[in-house]
């Protein structure tokens, strides 16, 4: 794993996308972050990883905050028991994790999930409780119900898989800016899918409260998850529309640090090229292929 603590401007990047997301949706914000773009697969040499650490943000929090808090999508998707799956419905009133990856992803992934799973296992019960995972597969022609379900049961038997049409996949994705690209098979027989790497928070209230690059330390996740299920739902005056608000709450108590000894993935070995890319645009790379 190589770890990469160059803090600098970057700019949001989807290599190839041509359709652009409504800047309104994007994460237009500046932070001094390192974020890079990673190129690798289910086959290949040599690793990579993603490594961010944002720092306290607000209100406490170490992720990054966006400047527009846009709303959590309904997805219409289907859950890994082939029910019809409405985000929204589903997770009312809960703090949910959002991440779009898939299971034969080498690194981010595993890791990400890993490390969400480590969190949650040292939060107090009544945190644990309020907080909903949902992973959408980027490759559901190989992800089938089952693999999903079996793949992320190794981490948690509460994270909910979410499948569907590529194209539906793909439309949900960049509706809230994260970006993705179609599976692509290598030459050497590998498939390289390219996806954004960000996890994204949505508050009681149903908008988008911080966003976690890869990388994330555990420690990070563990500290905010009671401050974010300890925001109380209220109504925003200027639009009558739902909003969190902060509750003072004690600073949670971590007696040992986790450390996840084994992260479950893929069986092949990881391809793996960083380039970190800079524009004058002031928007965080959020990409990893794997």
């Amino acid at each position: 794993m190589s770890v990469t603590r160059n803090p600098s401007t970057i700019s949001y990047l989807s290599t190839t996308r041509r359709r652009r997301t409504p800047s309104a949706l994007l994460i237009g914000i500046t932070v001094a972050v390192s974020a890079t773009l990673g190129a690798c697969s289910n086959g290949g040499d040599g690793t990579g990883v993603t490594i961010v650490d944002a720092g306290g943000t607000d209100g406490g929090l170490h992720g990054v905050v966006p400047t527009e808090r846009f709303a959590k999508p309904a997805l219409n998707l289907t859950d890994t028991d082939g029910r019809p799956f409405d985000l929204r419905a589903r997770t009312q009133g809960k703090i949910t994790l959002l991440f779009f990856g898939y299971t034969m992803c080498p690194d981010v992934c595993p890791t990400t999930m890993a490390d969400i799973a480590a969190a949650l296992d040292e939060v107090d019960r009544s945190v644990r409780d309020q907080v909903s995972v949902v992973f959408v597969s980027t490759d559901p022609d190989r992800d089938t119900a089952p693999v999903l379900d079996r793949w992320l049961s190794q981490f948690d038997s509460t994270f909910i898989g979410v499948r569907g049409p590529f194209k539906d996949v793909q439309a949900q994705a960049e509706a809230i800016g994260v970006p993705l690209e179609a599976p692509k098979v290598q030459a050497d027989g590998s498939v390289l899918v390219t996806h954004g790497s960000q996890v994204i928070a949505f508050g009681r209230d149903a908008r988008a409260r911080v966003l976690y690059l890869a990388g994330t330390p555990v420690a990070d996740y563990i500290a905010d998850l009671p401050v974010l299920t300890a925001e109380t739902l209220g109504t925003d005056p200027r639009d009558g529309t739902a909003t969190a608000t902060p509750r003072a709450t004690s600073a949670p108590r971590v007696t040992a640090t986790p450390r996840v000894t084994a992260t479950p993935g893929s069986s092949g070995t990881a391809g793996t090229t960083n380039t970190v890319q800079t524009t004058g645009d002031s928007r965080p790379a959020l990409v990893a292929a794997g």
